[in-house]
């Protein structure tokens, strides 16, 4: 169990996909630990994100699987 304290001094906010400010923005923490219903994960390591091929755009911007498939088999299972 891990037990989240209101102290604002003790969090960093991570931020946000540059398409994804008006959802994933940030909030007071004390609004965001009022109702904690949700599974979180933190990726702690860096991912290998393996394009199938070229990718047409700017690889910041668009995102793997949905723009352009990736090698699943480069990517952590479970």
């Amino acid at each position: 169990m891990i037990t989240l304290v209101s102290d604002e001094k003790q969090w960093t906010c991570l931020g946000a996909r540059h398409d994804r400010g008006d959802y994933y923005g940030r909030n007071p923490l004390e609004t965001i630990l009022n109702n904690v219903n949700v599974n979180i994960m933190l990726v702690m390591f860096p991912l290998n994100i393996v394009p199938m091929g070229k990718i047409g755009g700017d690889p910041h911007i668009l995102r793997p699987e949905r723009d352009y498939p990736v090698w699943r088999s480069k990517l952590p299972e479970g």
